[in-house]
């Protein structure tokens, strides 16, 4: 700060939360696993592995070169209701994981704070979204190695049309 500039101080509410967190179902459950001090470190679940071991198999990785190591493992990330985001099956199918995952969490967090439903609709209210994906494009790899892609595939693997997605 410059001589004689006062510090501006915005005040922030956070009115609404959610997460998706392994092994937990709630917030309270989270809180709890704290408090128990809860290790949530485990082998990969058998479904998760077999999921992996398909798509590793399509992009020609040698099974001698795969090594799943213990980490904190969400459960249930096969359980998009598709139809509740007004997506076609097909569409699910060929969005990100990542991207499900963050649509389920911000209802969830709208809904904490009192705005689901269309309580929010007409009114103006932003979105805005920081995402980052750590494996870089690894769905998309997937899904234009093992089909054909397709518009809908493109759209369902941008970080950029999250917001968008929310807002609508």
């Amino acid at each position: 700060l410059k001589e004689g500039e006062k510090k501006s101080v915005k005040d922030i509410a956070i009115i609404g939360i959610s997460a998706k967190l392994p092994n937990m179902e709630t917030l309270d459950d989270y809180w709890d696993n704290i408090q128990s001090g809860v290790d949530c470190i485990r082998p990969i679940p058998k479904t998760r592995k077999s999921d992996m071991d398909a798509i590793l198999s399509y992009m020609d990785i040698p099974e001698g070169d795969i090594q799943y190591y213990e980490a904190a493992y969400l459960d249930n990330i096969d359980q998009f209701d598709h139809e509740f985001f007004r997506l076609p099956p097909k569409e699910a199918s060929l969005t990100d994981v990542n991207q499900r995952l963050f649509m389920e969490t911000a209802w969830d967090a709208m809904e904490d704070a009192g705005y689901g439903n269309d309580k929010l609709s007409g009114t103006n209210t932003g979105v805005y979204v920081g995402f980052s994906n750590n494996i870089k494009d690894m769905y998309m790899r997937y899904i234009t190695e093992t089909m054909q892609t397709s518009a809908l595939s493109i759209v369902g693997n941008l970080a950029s049309i999250l917001s968008n997605r929310i807002s609508y």
